[in-house]
């Protein structure tokens, strides 16, 4: 589970962007306003989470997924584009499966704190007793973060690259 946080003074399109990844990822998702990073980790600490997520943007466009636990993790997600679903009703119970595609996408499995579902079996959001919902499934590539509902694709984070961690605050 992730502590997904925003910059500090997010667009509209920044928060949905962390809304979204804390319910694919059955996260905690608040936006950071003034707080410093020391008030953010402590928060997450007492949501009994370590691993944080920091959806930073540029131009009022989400730009960034760094990921934070103990100190800054590399490497950093450059975002090139987002595709959000354009309504809030979609349903997300089922189970999380992972599919990281080469050793980019394992790599990027690791910051997000999920596993390759080929390399162990479904995780996450087991919710077995509703029939009528489908799998989620996050496909990580060096080209993007693709969220997928019942094989049809909900949200895309498409990437420009990867970049070193750089002193932040």
């Amino acid at each position: 589970m992730l502590y997904v946080t925003t910059s500090r003074k997010p667009s509209q399109q920044t928060r949905s962007l962390a809304r979204w990844l804390a319910r694919f990822l059955s996260g905690e998702c608040e936006n950071r306003g003034k707080r410093s990073l020391a008030e953010i980790v402590e928060r997450a600490g007492n949501a009994g989470m370590k691993r944080l997520l920091f959806v930073y943007e540029s131009h009022g466009n989400p730009s960034e997924l760094s990921f934070y636990e103990e100190g800054w993790l590399s490497p950093v997600l450059k975002i090139k584009s987002v595709e959000l679903p354009e309504k809030q009703s979609v349903r997300l119970k089922g189970e999380l499966k992972v599919v990281a595609e080469g050793e980019m996408g394992r790599k990027m499995a690791a910051l997000f704190s999920v596993e390759d579902s080929a390399e162990k079996d479904a995780l996450c959001l087991t919710h077995p007793e509703d029939a009528s919902c489908k799998d989620v499934e996050m496909h990580l590539s060096r080209e993007a973060v693709l969220f997928t509902l019942g094989g049809k694709a909900v949200t895309s984070i498409r990437l420009a690259g990867f970049g070193d961690v750089i002193g932040r605050e």
